[in-house]
């Protein structure tokens, strides 16, 4: 019988390593946005009721999965944030969310962690959170941007909504502006009026140079 590994995300939200009869109790519907993580939840679901019934299964929660150390690639078009930012650099200006953070990986750390669990007899029966030590602040990427000649003003989330109102459909983020613009907006509600950004913030230099640099080269952004 072969094991099944599933591939989930942490959006799912539960960041330790729970047997699976732990992880159903804790699992939540609840503040899951959006289609795809709803989906990644009903998965999660199915998988526990697999290994009820005798299946070896094993669920990973990877977070943010950026290109390799090498060469930086990845699906560009599928990733929000991405998109996000290519909006931001188009528009000149981004929001000053203050509690925003990202965790990412690249995608040689993922498989690797993903092959060393799976390998392990044990991992049957488990969910494991693949996740980052370092968390990337939303201010601090912009401010990461700016030195690498990307203009980008940070200004209040109100002011930054009312710019999105005049873009069109070669901005990057027309596609998104039903979030971003839409009542219940948590993001935006979160910001720094002061516009204070630590100039020491702790992230992956390497993974962002390599994946910025992926993205100039495939003409995704410029400067």
């Amino acid at each position: 019988l072969k094991a099944l590994h599933y591939i989930s995300t942490s959006t799912t939200r539960i960041n330790t390593i729970q047997e699976f009869e732990d992880y159903e109790k804790s699992l939540s519907y609840e503040n899951i946005d959006g289609g795809y993580e709803q989906s990644k939840f009903v998965a999660e679901k199915l998988i526990i009721t697999a290994a009820k019934q005798g299946i070896f299964a094993t669920i990973f929660r990877p977070s943010h999965i950026l290109g390799s150390y090498k060469t930086g690639i990845l699906p560009v078009e599928r990733y929000h944030i991405f998109m996000l930012i290519k909006g931001c650099i188009e528009l000149g200006y981004a929001p000053n969310w203050h509690n925003k953070y990202y965790d990412m990986l690249s995608v040689d750390n993922v498989t690797n962690s993903i092959i060393t669990i799976s390998l392990k007899q044990d991992s049957f029966g488990k969910s494991f959170p693949i996740i980052s030590p370092k968390l990337l602040k939303w201010q601090d990427l912009i401010l990461w941007l700016n030195k690498q000649g990307y203009n980008i003003s940070l200004i209040s989330s109100n002011l930054w909504q009312e710019k999105l109102k005049t873009i069109d459909e070669n901005n990057a983020l027309f596609p998104l502006l039903s979030l971003y613009l839409g009542g219940d907006n948590k993001e935006g509600q979160e910001e720094d009026n002061n516009i204070i950004i630590d100039d020491n913030f702790d992230i992956d230099i390497q993974l962002l140079e390599k994946t910025f640099s992926y993205l100039n080269s495939i003409k995704f952004i410029t400067r």
